[in-house]
């Protein structure tokens, strides 16, 4: 009768807990850690109201910066939008209903250059849409309203960073600390689809995306927090936070410490033994991580 008890209870614990597959789990992002160690609304809140006008509002005179200089394929003609160079400013002149050879109804945007001339972008989509649409991205053009939008914001604020990315003022990629403390000492128009570069300190910046429906690693509630992460995790020892915020593991951390240190894996695979649970942890760069009940006993780079 005992032995007939302990094996249907060793049954029930292997329909329950042998399980050996591989579990596709959902990305934690920056964001989603965000919402755990600072107040994500508040940091949605803080730039979601800075955005661009829509075309409707357009001015004559409105400043645009350019961001890259690379412009004679997108602003015609080339021979005046080939000199100019990031940092120039662009005035809004006019938008003007243009039709291509097959009839297609498109809108060509004039601009007056610092030198007065006039360079015009053609966009593919007719006045009357563009002027119902609630932005419009041009290329390699900021709107200046923006970046200053953004720096009285941000300019001066002390916040706390979500990555390890940093690029110098160059724009050369480096590296410095997730979870540091870092001021703000000014922001300026950036390169490429992001359009805004946040200095922070005195020879680092981070690249920021303003647009109200990116979902890209540059929103700022991905970049930034508002307060200390580590006031929400005074459980963890200064030893292992340090390890934490240059992206590094020790064996002996909890899969919490790992998750804060690596991030989300792209693969879980679960064992679960007598002995206890087994965990591997699968990153998209190569990196395996094993835990024995929730504990790091090993890994792999």
């Amino acid at each position: 009768m005992r032995i007939r008890l302990l094996t249907l209870i060793l049954a029930a614990i292997g329909l329950h807990s042998c399980y050996t597959g591989v579990e596709v789990t959902p990305r934690i992002t920056d964001k989603q850690v965000s919402r755990e160690i600072g107040t994500p609304s508040a940091e949605s809140k803080l730039i979601g109201s800075v955005e661009g006008e829509p075309p409707s509002a357009w001015q004559k005179g409105k400043v645009f910066t350019l961001a890259e200089g690379k412009v004679n394929v997108a602003y015609l003609p080339a021979s005046v939008s080939e000199t100019l160079e990031p940092g120039d400013t662009l005035l809004f002149e006019s938008m003007n209903p243009a039709v291509t050879l097959t009839g297609a109804e498109m809108t060509d945007i004039s601009f007056r250059t610092p030198e007065g001339r006039t360079v015009t972008h053609r966009m593919e989509t007719p006045p009357g849409t563009l002027r119902e649409s609630t932005s419009a991205v041009l290329p390699f053009l900021v709107e200046a309203t923006v970046v200053d939008s953004v720096s009285s914001v941000l300019t001066g604020r002390t916040l706390w960073t979500l990555t390890m990315q940093r690029y110098t003022l160059d724009g050369e990629p480096t590296q410095g600390r997730k979870f540091q403390k870092v001021k703000v000492t000014g922001v300026r128009a950036g390169k490429g689809k992001y359009p805004i570069e946040v200095l922070i300190g005195n020879d680092e910046m981070l690249y920021l995306s303003v647009e109200p429906k990116s979902h890209n690693t540059r929103r700022f509630s991905n970049l930034f927090t508002l307060t200390d992460p580590r006031k929400n995790y005074r459980n963890i020892t200064d030893k292992n936070w340090e390890l934490i915020t240059r992206g590094k593991i020790a064996e002996g951390m909890t899969m919490e410490e790992c998750r804060l240190a690596l991030g989300a894996p792209k693969e879980i695979d679960r064992d679960a033994t007598y002995e206890a649970l087994i965990e591997r942890w699968t990153y998209e760069n190569g990196i395996y991580l094993f835990f024995s009940d929730g504990i790091l006993t090993r890994f792999r780079r």
